[in-house]
């Protein structure tokens, strides 16, 4: 039997499946035992994130723990190939020799249109060791041998999951990445960086809440229309551990997507599915745990010229120029980070809409506060009717960008005007309104570990909250504290309450009367995600605040 307890690194896919077909799904069971690839492909170790070269004629992808591995059967994925035979099988996968293979992870991310650059997940150093930097590397084709792989830039990078996973466009021009990063929403989120002119990448923006949820979004993948997304997720519904779903890109903000479909019983079944991946061809190529001889198998599928039709769900006047997207985002206190300031000035552009109701545009009051270089305010606000705002702002320069306006939660950021090509940058705001029954979670209002210590980055967020609490002296609120299941039940309700209290304290200690204010711990009996990993407990950690009288 298979275990399901696959461990997640990169993938890609891609399919465009019509409504019809989603909803006409055929047995799953016989499907993937007919889909294996078979033994010269899959083996008693766990495959993953399969793709093809741009020929067509190779197929790579990351084996774990194979004793012929760089280390062996604790290394944690060396890159295999298997070429298609001249009778249209695949041989018996080898493991690809020289310098892209070492004792960490490896993984292929994506080729340049000419196939003559291979773009790896993770940075490599030349002893082989473990590296100090993250990110993603590139390595050239040079006399049929591909070079020790050079580390590119992504500006303010980061990420703290164990599992991230990353795909570059079919164009060279995008990278999907699923990390876990400064504003992630919950476990592994997906996110968007752009290429600049001189190979360095953008900061990776957030997609947001209609693709990110307080699960995992993993293995992202860009169709050829850089408008078709898919990725893996446990987030949204399906049949098993992780379905693949499909979403269209609605505007250039890359925060407007259409509601995720799974791609129903054809793909996805009571395992885990992940790394869809459609290249030029009749079939789809895809890995999952159904049925299959190892961990994480490959399978195919045969995809209709129907099914590969996108359909017309998208506005192309507001996706006319990609190179206009190099999207302004949060930047994180980073030493020894340099960005060039120039006395060019970049249209900052984009909407402001309600969080609950994303058809419905806000009134908000956006005020930039110049941090580098002075101390100058630039000021607009969004229009009454379309949410739709624009501000000039310096090229380089660090910004205290501060959004609110009456009726909802502001929101606070330090961003980065970038270096770009483009005359303009956009940006989407989601504020959440203050209505009687709305719940805030307050991701950055952090403890040390199996205590009631806040530590010193919660006070922001903190802070933020009063301040609310001040503007709206009507307003009442519930402080709520949750704990995962792990220990003692009643230790964690203590656990809990105390932190409740130590949150309300500081808010009363800031001005907030007293009576404004109540609390309860419920320890871990109100779970918003699965306890039966790390990656889904750390979600059910957490304090929020509902607004019971305003």
């Amino acid at each position: 039997m298979k275990r399901l307890g696959l461990t997640v690194n990169a993938g890609i896919f891609c399919v465009l499946l019509t409504l019809n077909v989603l909803g006409h799904p055929m047995q799953n069971d016989s499907i993937h035992r007919k889909n294996s690839l078979g033994t010269n492909i899959n083996s008693s170790y766990d495959e993953q994130n399969p793709i093809l070269s741009v020929d067509g004629k190779v197929l790579y992808f990351t084996r774990k723990n194979h004793p012929e591995n760089s280390g062996g059967k604790k290394d944690k994925g060396d890159i295999w190939f298997s070429r298609l035979g001249e009778d249209g099988n695949w041989e018996k996968a080898e493991r690809l020799k020289g310098p892209i293979n070492n004792k960490n992870y490896n993984a292929i991310i994506g080729f340049s249109k000419d196939g003559k650059l291979m773009y790896l997940q993770n940075h490599y150093s030349r002893d082989g060791g473990a590296t100090k930097t993250q990110g993603v590397s590139v390595s050239k084709l040079i006399a049929g041998q591909w070079t020790f792989p050079e580390k590119l830039t992504i500006a303010y990078y980061y990420n703290k999951s164990d599992n991230p996973s990353m795909r570059i466009s079919e164009d060279g021009r995008v990278m999907l990445l699923s990390i876990e990063s400064y504003d992630t929403k919950g476990a592994e989120d997906l996110y968007v960086s752009f290429r600049n002119r001189d190979n360095s990448w953008s900061q990776p923006t957030n997609l947001g809440g209609l693709i990110n949820t307080e699960f995992q979004e993993m293995t992202p993948y860009l169709g050829k229309d850089n408008i078709t997304l898919f990725f893996a997720s446990n987030g949204h519904g399906g049949y098993g551990s992780r379905d693949i779903f499909i979403s269209r890109r609605l505007d250039n903000s890359w925060k407007k997507w259409t509601k995720p479909t799974n791609l129903g019983k054809s793909v996805n079944t009571k395992g885990v599915e992940l790394s869809y991946h459609l290249p030029e061809g009749d079939y789809a190529y895809y890995i999952s745990t159904q049925n299959s001889e190892g961990f994480g198998d490959i399978q195919r599928h045969r995809i209709t010229e129907e099914i590969k039709k996108p359909d017309n769900l998208i506005d192309l006047e507001l996706l006319d120029n990609i190179d206009s997207i190099n999207a302004t985002a949060q930047e994180p206190e980073l030493p020894n980070i340099n960005v060039q300031k120039t006395d060019r000035v970049i249209a900052i552009l984009g909407k402001v809409v309600n969080a609950n109701d994303l058809k419905q545009p806000v009134r908000a009051l956006l005020s930039y506060r110049q941090i580098d270089g002075g101390d100058q305010v630039e000021s607009t606000y969004s229009n009454d009717s379309s949410g739709t705002y624009q501000v000039s702002l310096k090229e380089g320069y660090s910004y205290h960008l501060t959004v609110s306006a009456e009726g909802y939660m502001s929101t606070e950021e330090r961003i980065t005007v970038s270096q770009t090509n483009a005359p303009s940058v956009q940006k989407y705001y989601l504020l959440t309104p203050l209505e009687v029954g709305t719940t805030v979670n307050l991701k950055n209002v952090l403890f040390e570990r199996g205590t009631s210590n806040l530590l010193e980055d919660s006070y922001n967020e903190l802070n933020s909250v009063i301040k609310m609490m001040q503007e709206n002296p009507n307003i009442s609120i519930e402080l709520r504290g949750h704990t995962d299941n792990q220990g003692s039940g009643k230790l964690n309700l203590e656990l809990s309450q105390k932190r409740v209290d130590v949150v309300k304290a500081y808010m009363v200690e800031k001005g907030i009367r007293n009576f404004r204010i109540t609390g309860k711990g419920f320890g871990g009996t109100r779970p918003i995600a699965s306890n039966a990993s790390e990656d889904t407990r750390k979600l059910n950690r957490r304090v929020e605040f509902t607004i019971v009288k305003n």
